[in-house]
């Protein structure tokens, strides 16, 4: 009796304890009650025993985890559960911290941003409305012409100069092929403005070459002053391109006995800034680069310097000593220049047994020649001077423009013995 019931009571304890875990005490939810009873209610035979046991088994597994579950583990997951979201919760509020820090520092650059595009806006539509301005202004104006007084630019001096040549010559001034195109072009954009020679002065004296049989010595000295045009408006230094070749007729000499007579020294306000004697050319023909040279072309010797003459003032004295050897038979002399000279003199000697055929040919005074008669040449002539004292001697002298070109030539004889 004592085992019967205490197996009653162990069922009881045990589905009181079942009932504890699940929360509930209704048959309905828990019909193992009767399961329960049937097996206490049998008699415990040993086989009743092991069926009894694995219910007990069947019955205590869920309930036992049921209780383990609300007491230990759920405990423990809300715990932790607890604890992430307090992470998270502090991790948000970073986020948001920093994110903020993030959206302020944005902010300002947008900010700055929008100042700086303002204010180049303004200028950008500033300088639009300056230009709208002067668009409308050259609109308005350019129907009209700008007044000379109120021209600034090379180009609004230009139409005022082509007005005039149209009105004071015809419209036939606008052709590109015009005579006033030409001069326009050709002289006065081209030379207007560049560094000339003023007043030059050129003594030169044949004499026969002792030790040289049929040949001459030339002597020629040169002085003039270079014009530096721009240098009230513009002080900055500039340069005068110096060129010269000197052309003697040599048939029978080679080129190093010419070499041996002959000498060129070129000073710039009296101090020497090139002489041939201390300088070896370049034997070789050469009629465009900067340099010294020297070549024989037939029967004839070139001897050829070019270099820059630095300018550092309004005027320059230049002065050029030339020496060299030509034959007896050649007795024509051709002066031209390739730019244009104001002021050109010219004293010619001739040795014993020569002299000067007429009058020396004068570009300047053939020019006038062709003027119609109404022109008054008198202003024209009268700046040209030329005077034979003897047969051997000529002064030439030409107080005025001379454009490039044939300047003057002259012709000279042998005297006939008698």
């Amino acid at each position: 009796m004592f085992k019967n019931w205490s197996v009653i009571v162990l069922g009881v304890l045990l589905f009181a304890f079942h009932s504890y875990g699940t929360n509930s005490w209704t048959i309905k939810n828990h019909p193992e009650f009767v399961f329960w009873f049937g097996f206490i209610a049998a008699s415990l035979k040993p086989f009743g025993t092991v069926v009894f046991s694995i219910g007990i088994i069947n019955l205590l597994a869920p309930s036992f985890m049921r209780v383990v579950w609300r007491e230990l583990v759920k405990p423990k997951i809300d715990e932790l559960a607890n604890d992430v979201k307090g992470d998270l919760k502090d991790i948000s509020n970073e986020s948001k911290k920093n994110l903020s820090a993030i959206s302020q520092t944005a902010k300002e650059h947008l900010e700055n941003i929008d100042k700086v595009i303002g204010a180049n806006l303004d200028r950008m539509t500033g300088a639009v409305c300056v230009a709208g301005e002067d668009i409308k202004k050259f609109t308005k104006e350019s129907t009209k012409k700008i007044p000379i007084t109120e021209c600034e630019s090379r180009d609004d001096f230009c139409s005022h100069m082509d007005a005039a040549a149209k009105g004071a010559f015809g419209s036939k001034t606008e052709e590109t092929n015009s005579l006033y195109s030409f001069l326009k072009n050709r002289l006065l954009e081209s030379c207007c403005q560049m560094p000339y020679r003023h007043n030059v002065n050129k003594r030169i004296t044949l004499e026969k070459k002792e030790g040289l049989d049929g040949y001459v010595q030339w002597i020629e000295t040169t002085d003039y002053k270079i014009h530096h045009i721009t240098w009230p408006e513009s002080k900055n230094e500039s340069a005068y391109e110096f060129n010269m070749t000197i052309s003697s007729y040599a048939p029978s000499l080679e080129i190093e006995e010419y070499n041996e007579n002959a000498s060129l020294i070129i000073y710039k306000d009296n101090k020497t800034e090139f002489d041939c004697r201390t300088e070896s050319p370049e034997y070789r023909k050469d009629t465009e680069s900067k340099g010294f040279f020297c070549w024989k072309s037939g029967d004839w010797v070139k001897i050829r310097y070019c270099g820059d003459i630095k300018l550092s003032g309004e005027w320059t004295g230049i002065s050029v000593n030339e020496v060299s050897i030509n034959s007896e038979d050649d007795m024509l002399y051709s002066m031209h220049t390739t730019r244009p000279i104001y002021g050109h003199s010219v004293a010619f000697e001739l040795p014993e047994g020569y002299s000067f055929i007429g009058h020396p040919y004068l570009s300047s005074k053939i020019m006038t020649s062709g003027l119609p008669n109404h022109i008054d040449k008198r202003h024209i002539l009268e700046k040209i001077v030329v005077e034979k004292s003897t047969e051997r001697q000529i002064y030439v002298k030409i107080d005025d423009w001379i454009l490039p070109g044939i300047m003057m030539d002259f012709n000279w004889k042998k005297q006939e013995q008698g």
